[in-house]
């Protein structure tokens, strides 16, 4: 079905307005939105967008004071960090956000998505 709309190589340019504490944007390719219909093993991309459509549904209901989203790449980006450097961002993702807030920070140890 995909492949019907979008020619190959093809990318969706998806925008994360207040998703995040920071502006971003990124780009999902043809071959990552075909995995999310077989579903399949997602990529960060697929869960960052999926946050997305997450924040935006808590702000129509009025309760996106209630919820914050810290982004998929942040633990694994880490991976190679030192303990005190992990400490160190994540308490730096955690002072942006307001203490009342659930968080939403996926991880994936090993292909098992957490949700912490």
């Amino acid at each position: 079905m995909v492949k019907k709309v979008m020619k190959t190589g093809s990318q969706v340019k998806v925008d994360f307005e207040d998703t995040f504490s920071y502006k971003l944007h990124t780009y999902l390719t043809l071959e990552e939105i075909q995995d999310l219909i077989d579903m399949q093993e997602l990529s960060q991309n697929c869960i960052a967008v999926y946050m997305r459509y997450l924040c935006a549904e808590t702000k129509a209901r009025l309760i996106n004071e209630k919820l914050g989203f810290i982004h998929p790449t942040t633990l694994p980006f880490l991976d190679e960090s030192t303990v005190k450097q992990k400490e160190k961002t994540l308490a730096d993702r955690f002072q942006e956000l307001s203490a009342k807030q659930f968080i939403f920070l996926p991880y994936n140890p090993r292909l098992v998505i957490l949700l912490l």
